[in-house]
């Protein structure tokens, strides 16, 4: 059984390639976004990619659309003109980003 120090220590190792810094925060018990989440899996998956960065081309693999070197990338989000409006209405109303007065 690998400890995190050995894991931390072989990923260090490994090639500077995207996913391989939030492999290791992730090793350190920090946060990480969804986004830094799946290049850490994809470095892991890969080998830290020891081929060079490239589509690892598991196209069965969930992740794949989303792959740092994914030839295939995931379709982007269109907002219909309606939910741009909605959005922008509870943008207002809303205390998101604005500074409070203490």
């Amino acid at each position: 059984m690998w400890s995190i120090e050995d894991r931390i220590k072989q990923t260090k190792e490994g090639k500077a390639f995207q996913g391989k810094n939030e492999l290791i925060k992730h090793y350190r018990g920090k946060r990480i976004t969804m986004s830094e989440a799946i290049k850490a899996k994809c470095y892991d998956c890969c080998g830290g990619y020891d081929d060079g960065a490239s589509d690892c081309e598991v196209v069965n693999c969930p992740l794949h659309p989303y792959a740092p070197y994914s030839a295939n990338k995931a379709p982007k989000k269109l907002l219909t003109e309606e939910t741009r409006v909605k959005m922008r209405e509870r943008a207002k109303t809303s205390d998101f980003g604005r500074s409070r007065k203490a």
